[in-house]
């Protein structure tokens, strides 16, 4: 009896110690197979080279099943709770080739969200879809758009947005403080014609003198001073619109997390 409670325990130390905690540095999960080992060191090696750049994640993955119910809950899940992403934000994306469901999939978080609103992301899955078959290829037409975009920053589409706390996009509308204080600065000038004009005297005589008071005219001086700005935010319209000015679209995955991206048919 001593010696089984001994072996149990040492069965259960080595199921323990056999158990490994998943790995987020790798950036790259050929789960299906569909990459060689060159290809997987090229691509992860192109995946740090844009992560330092751009202080953005950015992750990789085929595979051949799961039990999710889209290519994008799979893609959503598998960011968040792997804990994939930079900062407070977790800002990154995500590009999955599902054989199981026949789709290839980009998933962006954080401020991933606002690099890449929904013409970019079309323009990426119109690159990628290019090279459809070839999936090394596919990947690699991934990194360099996902690159390219990083590199002209945030699209006029999403100016006047910011990622917030929770990891929303938000619309940020600024108090028109110029606007007021150029209005301000007109009403005083109309004020001060119209006191200056009330003073005037339009009695010709033959000493002008003798009909204006000199010192009833007073003229009250103002200056404005900047305080300070009042900033407002707004929930994106998340409805999904692939025009060049319609923003990003996004959508909460199973986490609460929210995301932006899209797909297509493999």
């Amino acid at each position: 009896m001593k010696k089984l409670k001994y072996l149990l325990i040492f069965v259960l130390f080595i199921g323990i110690s056999s158990v490994k905690a998943f790995d987020n540095t790798i950036k790259v999960y050929d789960y299906a197979s569909k990459l060689t080992m060159d290809e997987e060191t090229n691509l992860r090696e192109n995946i740090n080279k844009f992560i330092d750049t751009y202080n953005m994640d950015m992750v990789i993955v085929t595979v051949n099943y799961h039990t999710k119910s889209s290519t994008m809950a799979y893609a959503d899940d598998f960011y968040d709770y792997n804990d994939f992403g930079i900062g407070n934000t977790k800002d990154g994306l995500i590009f999955v080739l599902d054989f199981y469901k026949s789709e290839f999939y980009i998933s962006t978080t954080g401020e991933a969200i606002r690099v890449y609103d929904d013409y970019r992301i079309n323009k990426m899955l119109d690159n990628i879809e290019a090279y459809k078959g070839n999936y090394y290829k596919m990947c690699e037409a991934f990194i360099k758009s996902a690159s390219n975009y990083a590199k002209n920053g945030i699209p006029d589409s999403n100016t006047g947005t910011e990622i917030d706390d929770n990891g929303d996009l938000v619309s940020v509308k600024h108090f028109p403080i110029f606007k007021v204080l150029l209005i301000d600065v007109v009403i005083t000038s109309i004020i001060m014609i119209i006191l200056i004009n009330k003073h005037k005297m339009i009695k010709k005589s033959v000493n002008a003198n003798y009909y204006i008071d000199k010192d009833s005219l007073k003229i009250n001086q103002r200056s404005d001073k900047f305080v300070s700005t009042h900033t407002t935010s707004t929930m994106i319209n998340t409805q999904s619109s692939s025009s060049h000015s319609s923003g990003s679209s996004t959508h909460h995955s199973s986490s609460g997390r929210s995301h932006g991206g899209g797909g297509r048919r493999l």
